[in-house]
């Protein structure tokens, strides 16, 4: 789906399984509700159908942060992220008249508060309006729950009035909790009240009763891991306790997601009311090793699937570890101590898919617990192509992980932690830049607290560690020293002989490094520019390195003495062009609403025929090269939500790789046909 125009902040599933709202960001913000499902006939690149779109009309809701259908499909409740965390109700069918039915202010408090909002599956709220012949209004009833910072809240509709009206539940003698998530438990049975089962910030379970209004139980499920938002750090993610929870209800069981990465199955009472035990538990593996923390649960979702061929490469179990019964054709049979019925069960296998706070999705089945599609839990800073394999790339982030991708599979195969050093949320901290040695051999990564680090290209073992900016090299091990700002390394660069590593930041200096039988040695240190060295170009007989900053200096240093060259590099041949300015590129820029657009990053092809940029914008351009005429003709390809860092060709120049920063993204395009078009992005 493609008719967002911001940030994509919440989601919500209709009931039909296939129709879904999103909620963005804006100045207005909007929720747009649209359909997956497509007919055979339609091409694989068509955009799922928009079927409405609502609005905030005041501008004030700044964004919404969660979604939820009732029941019928027909009303869509929305949070907002206003300051009184604003719920609106809206017909969203109604294509006449797209205000909204209601909107309930729920509590007033820093942002975010509240954090979701379910809807009562057993109490109806209509969007038609109301018989004339007396019998009971439909839309004078229903039932929805906020939940969040220590708090949860039952919203009803007065059946005269139909005015909404919330009230607390209490924790009882219980100290208040933050609340995740929350399901409405299917009890059965006359005179009983209506129960809501909740995933606490702390790992727990608790049950609250709503005829009193109060919390009666609390259960021990998960490890109390991850971290909230609070009032003197909003904007920090949700990953703390059980964020995920998901009731099946015709199996009579509830699964939760913790921020342990742990998946438990848990067997509910016959009437409904209670848990009674577990079933089945998973525990997902990072794939960074077992010493590594495990991935933080945020969501959960469940497909029933026809039963898989045993030849199947899918069923292949990956990293996981699982335990109790298998979450297959009979999830629901709960062998729990205590359990009083075997409850109903699904036909055909059940696979979960579950999404972390790293940006993986995972597909989780009863022979196999596997990364589906690999993401990115921080900003991506550079991608780099492996010259000697052509399908395979290289990605740094803002948190330190260096990762290895296979674009024909669109798979990750193999992840390196380097550290976030000083700070992972600051320009001192995290990964930098990238490159692969021209033998396709070795990949270096800058860092931002100074540190270089050389790796094998194929296991992304460590090879070679010595600190270049901020201090002074000291090659083959860590080291301590000036790891601050100033040591940032902003990019970084192979000879094409291999023989030399230039490194390069905010300490406006160009270090080179010797590669002597894999010993990288520290030989000059290049000084001259006044800010941060943003791109490293060398020529093709690695004699010359250029160096551009960026205040858009562009200097020129020998080889490997490191002494400022003075000659004429007009009819040079330059082994890259990644240089933002220079005359071959001078016609890649643009003007934009403010002047001209930022250029974060440019390409050139290894046929020399074309160049590709990334702007602060999230256009990826790619041009004819040279590119020396203003207001040069360009094809523009839109997929990032915001600004692009890196761009790069592949080494065939089948591929072009995007990264994005603020949107956590790698986006693959191809390149085909003699004009130099775009396709994608595939991955």
């Amino acid at each position: 789906f493609t008719g967002h125009d911001d940030d994509v902040r919440s989601i919500g599933q209709h009931p039909d399984g296939y129709t879904f709202a999103t909620g963005q960001d804006g100045a207005r913000p909007s929720v747009c509700v649209w359909t997956s499902r497509r007919e055979a006939k339609d091409p694989v690149d068509l955009p799922c159908a928009q079927l409405a779109r609502v609005a905030d009309t005041e501008g004030y809701m700044r964004s919404f942060v969660a979604l939820a259908f009732d029941v019928t499909g027909d009303v869509l409740v929305s949070m907002g992220a206003d300051n009184k965390h604003t719920a609106t109700l809206w017909a969203w069918r109604n294509k006449r008249d797209q205000a909204p039915l209601a909107r309930v202010p729920t509590i007033q408090g820093v942002v975010p508060a509240v954090w979701g909002v379910t809807v009562n599956p057993y109490a109806h709220v209509s969007a038609k309006h109301g018989p004339r012949d007396g019998s009971p209004d439909p839309s004078k009833s229903g039932e929805f729950l906020t939940f969040g910072d220590k708090h949860l809240k039952v919203w009803r509709k007065d059946k005269t009035s139909g005015i909404w009206g919330g009230k607390l539940a209490s924790f009882s003698d219980t100290k208040a909790f933050g609340v995740n998530s929350a399901v409405y438990l299917p009890v059965k049975g006359e005179g009983k009240s209506p129960r809501v089962l909740a995933g606490t910030s702390d790992g727990r379970l608790a049950i609250f009763d709503l005829g009193a209004n109060k919390l009666v139980k609390l259960i021990r499920a998960h490890e109390d891991l991850g971290r909230a938002p609070s009032m003197r750090q909003p904007a920090v993610a949700n990953t703390k306790g059980i964020r995920a929870l998901l009731l099946l209800e015709e199996d009579n069981v509830v699964v939760t997601g913790g921020a342990d990465g742990r998946v438990i199955t848990w067997a509910l009472t016959e009437d409904g009311d209670d848990v009674v035990g577990k079933v089945n538990e998973i525990a997902l593996r990072s794939p960074a090793g077992p010493e590594a923390p495990p991935p933080m649960i945020r969501s959960l979702a469940l497909a029933a699937e026809p039963e898989p061929n045993a030849g199947d490469a899918s069923s292949t179990p990956s990293d996981g570890t699982k335990s109790g019964t298998g979450v297959t054709a009979k999830v629901g049979e709960a062998e729990a101590e205590g359990a009083q019925n075997s409850p109903r069960t699904r036909t055909g296998p059940v696979k979960f898919y579950v999404g972390t706070d790293g940006c993986d999705l995972w597909e989780v089945t009863a022979t196999s617990v596997r990364i589906l599609i690999a993401g990115s839990g921080s900003a991506l800073n550079d991608v780099a192509w492996n010259p000697t394999v052509p399908q395979v790339c290289a990605t740094i982030g803002e948190d330190g992980w260096v990762k290895l991708w296979n674009v024909e599979k669109r798979s990750q195969f193999a992840v390196r932690d380097l550290g976030a050093g000083v700070s992972s949320t600051k320009s001192s901290g995290g990964g930098k830049s990238l490159h692969f040695s021209p033998d396709g051999a070795l990949l270096t990564a800058g860092l931002g607290d100074g540190r270089v680090v050389v790796m094998d290209a194929r296991t992304l073992a460590r090879v070679a560690e010595a600190q270049a900016g901020g201090g002074g090299g000291v090659p083959n091990k860590s080291v301590g020293g000036d790891r601050g700002p100033a040591g940032r390394l902003a990019s970084v660069k192979f000879s094409p002989d291999s023989t030399l590593l230039a490194c390069a930041g905010a300490d406006r200096r160009v270090h080179l490094f010797a590669n002597v039988d894999g010993r990288f040695t520290p030989t000059a240190t290049c000084s001259g520019h006044s800010t941060t060295v943003v791109a490293l170009d060398w020529t093709g007989d690695s004699r010359v390195l250029r160096s551009v900053c960026a205040n858009h200096e562009m200097l020129h240093w020998s080889a490997p003495s490191g002494k400022p060259f003075k000659g004429d590099v007009r009819d040079f041949n330059w082994h890259t062009h990644n240089s933002p300015v220079g005359f071959p590129v001078m016609g890649v820029w643009e003007e934009g609403k403010a002047g001209a657009r930022h250029i974060n990053s440019v390409d050139r092809s290894s046929g020399r025929g074309y160049v590709v940029t990334g702007d602060d914008a999230g256009d990826v351009r790619l041009l004819n090269y040279p590119c020396v005429a203003k207001g040069a003709r360009c094809a523009r390809f839109r997929g990032h939500s915001s600004h692009v860092s890196a761009v790069r060709f592949s080494a065939d120049d089948a591929w072009v790789a995007s990264a994005g920063s603020v949107d956590k993204s790698l986006l693959v395009w191809r390149v085909t046909g003699t004009e130099g078009t775009l396709n994608g992005p595939i991955a």
